[in-house]
């Protein structure tokens, strides 16, 4: 995935989770992240609708991006306001102007709900809430 070949590192993560459906190992994160990638926001919506009580960052915050980008926005708005009751400081991140890494980084170790979960988020998803225009105008404006 990092050397571009997201359709490869896809059919990988998707064997993964055949053989492991429970995904203790976070495989779904980036089968949301690869599916982005491609374009395949109706992949990202099964993935999550797989996985409906999910607490990973990457599926709460993809459901409503995906909804967005498929024009159902009143879904997508539902979605977004649910994923920030969850993970608010994502949500506070998503609409930043600038984005700040926290003091203390250390990828390795990741709080969950803290500033670096944030920070990580968008690191790694914000280039797709980017690129898909007006989302994140609709996030300002549901936040």
């Amino acid at each position: 995935m990092k050397m571009g070949q997201s359709e490869k590192a896809l059919e990988v993560f998707e064997n993964m989770l055949a053989m492991n459906p429970n995904d203790n190992q976070g495989v779904r994160g980036l089968v949301v992240e690869c599916n982005f990638g491609l374009n395949r926001p109706e992949a990202v919506l099964a993935l999550c609708d797989r996985y409906r009580t999910d607490g990973m960052e990457q599926l709460a915050y993809g459901r409503p991006l995906a909804l967005f980008q498929l024009g159902r926005i009143q879904e997508a708005a539902k979605a977004l306001r649910r994923a920030r009751k969850f993970l608010p400081l994502i949500a506070e991140e998503l609409v930043k102007t600038t984005h700040k890494r926290p003091d203390g980084w250390n990828e390795e170790r990741i709080t969950l709900g803290g500033k670096d979960q944030a920070y990580d988020y968008w690191k790694e998803h914000g280039k797709f809430w980017q690129k898909t225009s007006g989302a994140i105008a609709f996030a300002m404006n549901i936040l």
